[in-house]
């Protein structure tokens, strides 16, 4: 199929950008669901630097990417707060754009307190596992060693490239240096870009269920309502 030009030109003068998360606020949407649902984000450094890649995936695999992770096995396996469970770290699209940290969790409404501080707890201070550092590592080799860039990927990873400011695939350095990452990697980057955060803590669930009186610990809570989500 062929499009004829002229093209309408998009009005690209607006530009969203990441708000700063320089205090914790917590925002809520009333929404009767059986089990509560915790968006917990905070915006990282501005800028991307490809050096970071081996560490943020290394990290993101160890720490919260699999059923091997530290969240999996400590928030699901061992503390019962939840089915479901992740935490990441995403480098910027762009170079003009902020990297952050998403965790998220769906969770029992009386279980929504404890939920919000084992990922603190985990956030400040990594656990060390060195059996699950392993497997987190030979995951994400073998997951290169089968993953192809083909069709309208190759597009698509071209762009990314173009907008992060890199003529080269960040894949292979993962793949040269993962291998040789330690514990001590992953808590250092864990140390400079995740510790005592503060957060955007973003809560959906029934108003008469949420425990307000818990949750205000966590910064002042101020309902959004879902018409301003989803208006007709």
């Amino acid at each position: 199929y062929h499009v004829n030009p002229p093209f309408n030109i998009l009005d690209n003068t607006y530009k969203f950008e990441i708000q700063p998360t320089d205090k914790n606020v917590m925002y809520w949407v009333n929404y009767d669901i059986p089990q509560s649902q915790l968006f917990m984000f905070s915006r990282g450094p501005k800028g991307y630097n490809p050096k970071l890649e081996p560490t943020v995936a290394l990290f993101n695999e160890y720490f919260g990417g699999s059923m091997n992770s530290i969240i999996f096995q400590e928030m699901r396996e061992r503390r019962a707060l939840a089915y479901t469970a992740m935490s990441m770290y995403q480098l910027p699209p762009k170079n003009d754009d902020y990297a952050f940290c998403l965790s998220f969790i769906a969770t029992q409404y009386d279980k929504m307190d404890s939920a919000i501080n084992g990922f603190l707890t985990l956030l400040n201070n990594v656990p060390r596992s060195d059996n699950s550092l392993e497997l987190a590592k030979d995951g994400i080799i073998k997951s290169l060693r089968t993953e192809r860039i083909i069709r309208d990927d190759i597009f698509f990873s071209y762009e990314l490239a173009q907008d992060r400011g890199i003529d080269f695939d960040v894949r292979q350095i993962i793949f040269d240096e993962v291998p040789n990452l330690t514990f001590e990697d992953i808590n250092n980057f864990a140390n400079q870009y995740l510790k005592d955060n503060k957060y955007t803590y973003s809560i959906i669930g029934n108003k008469k269920d949420l425990p307000f009186k818990d949750l205000k610990k966590y910064g002042k809570a101020k309902e959004i309502k879902i018409s301003k989500i989803l208006p007709n």
